[in-house]
This record gives structure tokens, C-alpha cells and sequence, in this order.
């Protein structure tokens, strides 16, 4: 997977943390993973997602610390705001969806 990012071949969620980490909030085992991704995929082939309806899982999850985690592995304002608006906007089209 990794791979496919170096290659510019795929873009990627970063999202789940609940569903494969093996420790409750904050899920340190996660970070590795993510900042592998981050490092292959790069700002311009990630985007965020909350899971949001948290189904079928383990404990209670809420939006806010799930945004705090994003926060956290991605403290640069410049790199997050690719990751939440740019990438998005650019896969999806956003900015062409007219009222």
C-alpha cells in the first residue's frame, strides 16, 4: 500500500483508528501507521474522514477527539488544510457543485 502511494497510484482515508488499534482512546498504536501513510501518500494523496456513524464499535466515539488525533499527527496548518479541504475538493469537485 505504501507503495502505491510513493507511486502517486492511490489517495488514502485516514480514519478507523478505533476499529484496528489494540488500545482505547487515544490509540498510540495507531500513530506509526498513520505516519507512514502521510510520509508515502503525502498531504496531496490523503483525506480525513471521521467514520461518523460509529458502528459496531468497542466504546464510545465522538467527532471532536477524533479531530484532536487528526490535530495531533498533523500539526502543520498548511499540511491539515491540504489534507481536509484540498485533497477532497480536488477528488471530489467540490468547487464545480453549483446551487
Amino acid at each position: 500500500m505504501l507503495d502505491l502511494g510513493r507511486r502517486k497510484r492511490a489517495v488514502v482515508k485516514l480514519s478507523g483508528h478505533i476499529k484496528f488499534s489494540d488500545r482505547s482512546h487515544p490509540f498510540e498504536d495507531v500513530s506509526p501507521f498513520v505516519e507512514a501513510l502521510i510520509d508515502a501518500f503525502g498531504p496531496d494523496g490523503c483525506i480525513w474522514g471521521s467514520d461518523w456513524p460509529f458502528l459496531r464499535v468497542p466504546e464510545r466515539v465522538d467527532y471532536g477527539p477524533l479531530l484532536d488525533l487528526f490535530g495531533a499527527a498533523v500539526p502543520d496548518p498548511a499540511m491539515r488544510r491540504k489534507i481536509l479541504w484540498d485533497t477532497p475538493n480536488r477528488l471530489f469537485g467540490f468547487d464545480q457543485v453549483r446551487a
